[in-house]
């Protein structure tokens, strides 16, 4: 034999003050989840008969434009809440959902307290009239201990204290306070509606008929209707009784409680698979709403007329942009590769061709070959225009102190011809600085002996000639004027004999690319297009 009372006998066994969540998890899950279903939709039409509560529901557009999955909302966030926990983290996500949906908008507390007494009586009269068992006393305590404690987290302010007192207030609201108002004709013709829309087409007309026939001539008058046809409230309660039978006598008792589980939902498919409660609820209401439905009518009509560039999205308003100027001056290279041209050769290359140096200072020259006649970069990378003395003969005519430091100013041959026969230079170093034009071409006029002599003095023997200015000995004779140090500007440098004219060298260096390094604007508003 199937035991159909199991869970009734466990609902007896249990506290209806401290143990009323547990309760109403087994009565509204395992033991009559249709029909409290079914008791709580036609609970919310109830509540439509409140004109201040469908005035607001019509003012909102949510039943005209979307009337299945504010439906489906309400029905799956209060489900979330009974299945897991009123303080349970799916529990709170719900209440933050309803919480948020309701603070937006001026209801009244009397309103809210109307609303929170029809989850509590509407499916025990259900129940009572078309359930498979009538409620335990139990069950009926537990459903108002476990509102009043999910009223509490919403709010909702002097909740009576006692069940008789609750349902004494519920009373005497609908008394003083259904009436007839177009915004209840209009919230509950989209509510019938939506109620036929989920049988096929050529049964919406009897569905219709049957949502009428199960209201009171109260709440028929509140809205405007006419009664159902005589004899389909009759059909519809015989066949409710019939399926109450079938179900004590018939089915076995649920194992799997049917909160929060629907996977056939319509605006959710296959619900609570892939969701969570924070994605459920009505969005914010919009700029066409009235001003007296709205809580803070300021703020609300403020933030939906404002230009959409003068409102920022969430993240950027809290979270500046990195790359904004005037928060962050100097990006890190390492994490922020600047939009300049100067960026690091070995991680970032630049944008120009290898053939065409970059506009910065120091280029590497490893990698990066420089546009101007310096020695090979390989060996000696210059930091600057000046070539080093120590490896290479300086462009000026200071002769390279590391092999034949010249002890005077050697003349120029192109305006002055030397007083002594020139040397021959393949096999005699000359003392002044006559250079090989193939490796370094000289910045100086100086022609090359070996295929220009001068035409007064023609090239002695070196063998029975001995040249009448020899080569000064480095270790014993240093030069009488240091060259140019590194750091030195050319342009600063005086000539040290009349053949080296300082502004024509100066244009040389520059044709030649020895020219000022370029000194790049680093600031943020240039390194960031600004």
């Amino acid at each position: 034999m199937r035991d159909r009372h199991r869970w009734l006998r466990r609902i007896e066994r249990l506290d209806p003050v401290r143990d009323h969540a547990e309760i109403y998890r087994i009565s509204a899950g395992l033991e009559f989840p249709w029909d409290y279903t079914r008791a709580l939709e036609f609970a919310l039409f109830r509540t439509y008969c409140v004109p201040s509560i469908s005035a607001l529901l019509a003012a909102t557009g949510e039943f005209r434009a979307r009337p299945q999955q504010r439906y489906d909302d309400t029905a799956l966030l209060m489900a979330e809440i009974a299945a897991h926990g009123y303080d349970s983290p799916r529990g709170r996500s719900a209440l933050r959902v309803v919480n948020r949906a309701h603070a937006h908008y001026a209801i009244s507390n009397d309103d809210m307290l109307y609303v929170l007494s029809t989850f509590i009586y509407d499916p025990i009269a259900w129940v009572d009239r078309y359930g498979w068992r009538p409620l335990h006393a139990h069950e009926r305590l537990a459903a108002f201990h476990y509102y009043r404690e999910v009223g509490a987290r919403m709010g909702i302010r002097d909740i009576p204290d006692s069940f008789a007192h609750f349902e004494d207030f519920k009373q005497r609201y609908e008394q003083s306070r259904f009436a007839f108002a177009p915004s209840n004709r209009e919230v509950g013709d989209y509510t019938v509606a939506l109620f036929a829309a989920w049988f096929p087409r050529f049964l919406r007309p009897a569905a219709r008929a049957g949502v009428r026939s199960m209201l009171t001539p109260a709440i028929l008058h509140a809205f405007g209707m006419r009664p159902a046809p005589p004899g389909v409230g009759a059909v519809l309660r015989a066949g409710l009784r019939a399926r109450a039978i079938a179900l004590r006598w018939l089915f076995p008792p649920r194992t799997r409680s049917a909160l929060a589980v629907m996977p056939r939902n319509r605006s959710y498919p296959g619900y609570p698979s892939g969701y969570h409660p924070e994605m459920l609820g009505a969005p914010p209401p919009g700029p066409d709403i009235p001003a007296h439905c709205l809580r803070n009518p300021g703020h609300r009509r403020a933030e939906h007329t404002a230009p959409p560039s003068r409102v920022p999205p969430p993240d950027l308003a809290s979270h500046p942009a990195p790359d904004l100027p005037s928060q962050h001056p100097a990006p890190n290279p390492a994490t922020h590769p600047p939009s300049h041209p100067a960026a690091d050769p070995a991680t970032n290359p630049p944008s120009h061709p290898a053939t065409n140096p970059p506009s910065h200072p120091a280029p590497d020259p490893a990698t990066h070959t420089p546009s101007h006649p310096t020695p090979d970069p390989a060996t000696n990378p210059p930091s600057h225009p000046t070539a080093d003395p120590a490896t290479h003969t300086p462009s000026h005519p200071t002769p390279d102190p590391a092999t034949n430091p010249p002890s005077h100013p050697a003349p120029d041959p192109a305006t002055n011809p030397p007083s002594h026969p020139a040397p021959d230079p393949a096999t005699h170093t000359p003392s002044h600085p006559t250079a090989d034009a193939a490796p370094d071409p000289p910045s100086h006029p100086t022609p090359d002996p070996a295929t220009n002599s001068p035409s007064q003095h023609p090239a002695p023997d070196p063998a029975t000639h001995t040249p009448s200015h020899p080569a000064a000995d480095p270790a014993t004779n240093p030069p009488s004027h240091p060259a140019a140090g590194p750091a030195q500007d050319l342009g600063s440098i005086p000539a040290s004999h009349p053949a080296a004219d300082p502004a024509s060298s100066a244009d040389r260096a520059s044709d030649e690319g020895f020219h000022r390094p370029e000194v790049r604007d680093a600031s943020p508003s240039r390194r960031h297009g600004a």
